[in-house]
């Protein structure tokens, strides 16, 4: 428990003392380290109620990290539900935490390796934020401070604080979709079947969402999400997935 209180008192009086940089920071070894957002697009599946959209808070980073902290502001009919660590880098850490303040539309997302070997150098998801919405209206992203002195930032080994580059994301536009339902119909059935058969293989127009196509989530629209879709549609197969492609390089 010592540790822990000592190791989170540094982390706290580091981040409290950067100035921002328009550029790399002093601080920050090497190749400069890079937060962004993935994908470009929010898009979000209808799975038996509720849509949620989901966006990926991302890192590269070419040197091992102490600790993260990243606050961020949104604007547009949208709630943030929650943060998730699942399936990211930092999903083993036991101080993953998080702050959502719902009036001021921020979030500070912290990832702070205490009794775990630091974040090792690399490049993926730090959290995944889970919105749900009212209206398919453009939301927009952007890092902010939060008192009392929480601002986007990591720290170094050493520890030194620094502040990474950040990427501005613009507006993420919304986009709501039922996994196999690649006509945009609002349902998966028959139809979409020769839909996405005759654009695998005779050119027709893609899924109007991506995603929608890709019902066994492997990430591509390709001939076993066809036959998938078959399966469910026809012979009451496993149940569709959500769909990762089109979401762009992460």
């Amino acid at each position: 428990m010592k540790k822990i209180i000592i190791v989170l008192i540094v982390f706290l009086i580091t981040i409290s003392a950067v100035p921002a940089f328009a550029q790399q920071d002093p601080n920050d070894p090497g190749v400069a380290d890079t937060v962004w957002f993935c994908p470009d697009t929010l898009f979000a599946p209808v799975l038996g109620g509720e849509p949620k959209g989901l966006l990926n808070i991302m890192l590269a980073n070419d040197d091992s990290v102490g600790a993260v902290s990243v606050p961020l502001v949104w604007d547009g009919t949208v709630t943030l539900d929650s943060v998730s660590f699942v399936n990211t880098r930092v999903e083993s850490l036991e101080f993953n935490t998080v702050y959502i303040d719902p009036i001021e539309k921020k979030v500070l997302v912290c990832n702070i390796p205490v009794e775990e070997e630091p974040i090792a150098p690399g490049r993926g998801k730090i959290g995944t934020l889970v919105f749900s919405f009212e209206e398919l209206n453009p939301i927009t992203l952007d890092t902010t401070f939060m008192p009392p002195n929480n601002r986007l930032k990591c720290v170094t080994l050493d520890p030194k604080a620094y502040k990474p580059l950040f990427v501005p994301p613009g507006a993420f536009e919304l986009v709501i979709y039922t996994p196999g339902d690649a006509d945009g119909s609002g349902s998966a059935d028959i139809v979409d079947i020769v839909y996405l058969v005759n654009y695998l293989l005779k050119s027709g127009p893609p899924p109007v969402a991506l995603p929608a196509g890709d019902v066994n989530a492997d990430c591509a629209v390709d001939l076993p999400d066809a036959v998938y879709l078959i399966n469910w549609v026809l012979k009451s197969g496993p149940d569709l997935l959500p769909g990762c492609a089109g979401v762009g390089d992460c």
